[in-house]
């Protein structure tokens, strides 16, 4: 073992009496000074799932409704589809759909009157 760190005759001052434990680890292994914990991390610029489906739904489509073109979003595009299909019928459609109101409706209630009393 020349040359390692843990060889006490090449080791830095100080180290001879150095103990290898919990929180306490080889010096040979230690982190140098400018050097990252995960030099092959997640590069710049990652996305994840959440960001590329955001992404995905925000594009722009062009479809044609009464023989006019239009230009909507995929997320807008998908939702009408849906609602399409629950109108014709379909089962697991109209229950997605009853589904998907359940939770992301909230109804208009209107603006608050406040009455005061003098």
């Amino acid at each position: 073992m020349t040359g390692t760190a843990d060889d006490p005759a090449h080791a830095p001052t100080g180290a001879a009496d150095y103990e290898v434990g919990y929180c306490r680890p080889p010096l040979a292994t230690r982190f140098r000074p400018g050097q990252s914990g995960n030099p092959r991390g997640r590069p710049k610029g990652a996305r994840n799932l959440r960001t590329v489906v955001a992404a995905a739904a925000r594009e722009v489509v062009e479809i044609k409704e009464n023989d006019c073109p239009r230009r909507i979003t995929k997320l807008e595009a998908a939702v009408k589809q849906l609602v399409n299909r629950a109108a014709k019928g379909e089962e697991r459609a109209t229950r997605f759909f009853l589904d998907l109101l359940d939770v992301n409706w909230t109804p208009f209630v209107g603006p608050r009157v406040v009455e005061f009393k003098v």
